[in-house]
């Protein structure tokens, strides 16, 4: 029963690097109520939370390779967990208004937010074409 090789795979998947990844998706909804929230210090607190996301999506890769336990599952959902928290912090962005600074209000970042998730979607489907005909 020990040389299973359905047993060792699912070993294999829940790693350290896999278990970051994880942290980082179910911080999306905590995020998100940072963003809304009408606390005074909840700006600051969404702001470390993707930073801490930021620095989390370093670390796991940086650990897998380190450590040698790379999983497909992994590899998977690394960037899919990217891709959600930049379309949910673009989301926001174009959603609740920035209310000092150069980008005051909201008016250019829904087509900057709509862009970025465009291209963010498109780019890895056009990094695997070898030319554009």
């Amino acid at each position: 029963m020990e040389d299973d090789p359905q047993l060792e795979r699912k070993e294999r998947i829940w790693t350290l690097p896999t278990a970051l990844t994880l942290a980082r998706v179910a911080a999306i909804p905590a995020f998100v109520a940072l963003w809304y929230s009408p606390a005074p210090w909840a700006p600051a607190a969404a702001t470390w939370l993707l930073l801490a996301a930021s620095v989390t999506d370093f670390l796991d890769g940086y650990l897998a390779r380190k450590l040698n336990v790379a999983s497909e599952f992994g590899a998977f959902l690394d960037p899919v967990a990217d891709k959600l928290m930049v379309s949910t912090a673009l989301v926001l962005l174009s959603t609740a208004p920035i209310v000092a600074g150069r980008l005051a209000g909201d008016a250019l970042l829904c087509p900057l937010a709509a862009a970025a998730i465009y291209f963010a979607a498109l780019w890895p489907y056009m990094a695997g074409r070898r030319s554009c005909r």
